[in-house]
């Protein structure tokens, strides 16, 4: 039996599972419209127009018209680098401390950008889009450059030449500081400290006084030295003046050259205490110093409202001890035999740094009994972080050999590390100052 033939016959060929190019084909008369269905007299313009090379997408063969707009190349291109640079600049320019839901919006909107532009590529290269190479280079660099500058811009610190101080008044002294939010302050003339932070930065400036004998401005920033992080690294040291009085300032920045830092140290002999300016900014080192000087031209150390600390300790002296008039600290002499408590230094940091550092020891000796280069060893370990003894043997100015003890006491209570100091010839039994300065107790 022939083939059958005509739109019967393709059913029939597809119910039975024959392959579509086995089946009968009817030609389409070159006038049929979109349903094969041939159309009488001349066709309009826009349908003599089309031709399915051109207008038809593969594979679905509906005409383009009907596909869903995409973006143009270089706006997904566009979008991409945006998402990237937002999400760049977010570390770069700003610190990490930015609030929950900021956070959260910025990262959120780097990935929509670059999931959008991703997508928008895909599709404009499916769709076989061209893209010129100029196009391409304004659209990754134009919307990366103004997120870099406008973060920049928003980030950037206030000039220094405009930056405007308000007077402060503080136990003992005055100063210009900016208007910043205080972080810290204090109330407390023996020892303290007032510390502003810069706004959208890690950047403080922080003045700090406390009681004590007079020392020199590289004692001074020795010990203050010891307190600051270890990612500090100190670059040179130059003379200073504050308040008339002989002052030194050291320069440093951190490990990363992201902040700069500018410390001086000074004593203020009228009212017994030892101050010390922190400047530490993300500033170039020109615009700190510039800062820096700035600020210690407005301080008077000495306004008159200092007052004498009262004693950090409780000691019973014991026999052969006399109590010597002292205007900072807590003095005791004898026989060849001299105790010394200092006013004390908030917090219990110190202990920590006296364990671990030799150096600071010896440093802390040389500023309060003038003996340089004592060496101290650990002795009669409590068990206890609120008490710790060293001691070690060193010369006096007489070239006589004594024995050296240093006690640092921590007393919750007012929240104060004292430090003392017993000497005594070392011919005396070893014992003798660890027993004299065990009578050192808390208020």
């Amino acid at each position: 039996m022939p083939p059958r033939s005509g739109p019967g016959a393709a059913r029939t060929a597809a119910a039975h599972g024959e392959p579509a190019l086995l089946r009968p084909h009817r030609p389409v008369p070159a006038n049929a419209g979109r349903l094969g269905v041939p159309i009488e007299g001349e066709l309009p313009e826009a349908f003599q127009t089309l031709t399915p090379e051109r207008d038809v997408e593969a594979p679905t063969g509906k005409p383009r018209g009907d596909s869903p707009r995409s973006f143009p190349p270089w706006a997904s291109i566009a979008a991409i680098s945006a998402g990237v640079t937002l999400a760049v600049a977010r570390y770069a320019f700003l610190p990490l401390r930015l609030g929950v839901l900021l956070q959260a919006l910025i990262v959120g909107a780097s990935c929509s950008l670059v999931l959008t532009g991703w997508r928008g590529w895909r599709v404009a290269r499916a769709a076989q889009a061209r893209l010129p190479l100029p196009a391409a280079a304004l659209g990754a660099v134009i919307p990366a450059a103004l997120i870099a500058a406008g973060f920049a811009v928003a980030t950037r610190g206030e000039p220094v030449e405009s930056m405007s101080l308000r007077a402060v008044e503080l136990p003992g002294v005055r100063a210009q500081l900016p208007q910043w939010a205080t972080r810290e302050t204090s109330s407390n003339s023996a020892f303290g400290a007032h510390v502003v932070e810069e706004p959208g930065t890690n950047g403080f400036i922080a003045l700090r006084w406390m009681a004590s004998s007079e020392a020199t401005p590289d004692q001074i920033l020795d010990q203050h030295r010891a307190f600051l992080p270890a990612s500090i690294e100190f670059d040179s040291r130059e003379d200073a003046a504050v308040g008339g009085h002989p002052g030194a300032t050291a320069s440093a920045h951190t490990s990363n050259g992201k902040l700069h830092l500018a410390l001086t140290g000074w004593s203020c002999p009228t009212d017994h205490r030892t101050l010390t300016l922190v400047t530490l900014l993300e500033r170039s080192p020109s615009e700190l110093r510039a800062l820096h000087q700035r600020l210690l031209s407005g301080i008077a150390c000495h306004s008159g409202t200092a007052q004498a600390p009262a004693a950090a300790v409780r000691f019973d002296p014991g026999p052969g001890l006399t109590r010597r008039e002292h205007p900072v600290n807590l003095v005791y002499s004898g026989e060849g035999e001299l105790v010394d408590f200092s006013p004390g230094i908030p917090g219990r940091r110190l202990l920590g740094l006296l364990a671990q550092n030799q150096d600071l020891r010896q440093k802390l000796v040389a500023a309060e009994l003038e003996l340089p280069g004592t060496e101290l060893r650990e002795v009669g370990a409590s068990g206890s972080d609120e008490r710790r003894l060293w001691t070690g043997e060193t010369l006096d100015k007489s070239g006589g050999k004594i024995r050296v003890t240093m006690l640092a006491l921590y007393c919750p209570a007012s929240d104060l590390a004292v430090l003392g100091f017993h000497t005594v010839s070392s011919t005396a039994p070893e014992s003798r100052g660890q027993e004299t300065l065990a009578r050192a107790t808390c208020p």
